[in-house]
């Protein structure tokens, strides 16, 4: 005769882990079915018009060069050789009165410039109510 008990495993089964899966699936099947049969609904609006022609607004702007080299001692404002850091001052002070906005200040310095100079330099420029926008770099590969 055949025992029942020897037919039975003592290890539980893993098809158990399906079962959930399988639940959620139709609660979201039963959720899609129940949510497509409902209609949209929407209001009627009326958007208003752009303007025929955009609003173009042109922004005078000014570029300011000042570079700083190596062996000498002179401040370069757009390419003219400035002897001192009040003449400097002074040169920016007229550019900032002759267009109070829409200034750039761009800084050209060799890498072997004392850092004292260029913190100086920023000073300057501060001093004057300006911001240094810019600081102009080498592309790597270009030396």
């Amino acid at each position: 005769m055949i025992d029942i008990n020897e037919l039975e495993d003592d290890e539980p089964t893993t098809n158990d882990g399906m079962t959930a899966m399988i639940d959620v699936i139709f609660v979201l099947i039963a959720f899609m079915m129940l949510m497509i049969n409902v209609p949209m609904t929407s209001m009627k609006v009326d958007l208003p018009k752009a303007s025929e022609q955009p609003a173009v607004h042109t922004v005078e702007h000014t570029v300011i060069n000042i570079a700083l080299l190596v062996d000498d001692d002179h401040w370069y404002l757009d390419g003219q050789p400035l002897a001192d850091r009040n003449t400097l001052i002074q040169q920016l002070r007229t550019k900032k009165d002759a267009q109070p906005t829409g200034l750039s200040v761009v800084v050209h310095s060799d890498r072997k410039v004392p850092m004292e100079r260029i913190v100086r330099l920023f000073s300057a420029i501060k001093s004057v109510g300006l911001d240094v926008t810019h600081i102009a770099l080498d592309r790597p590969g270009n030396r």
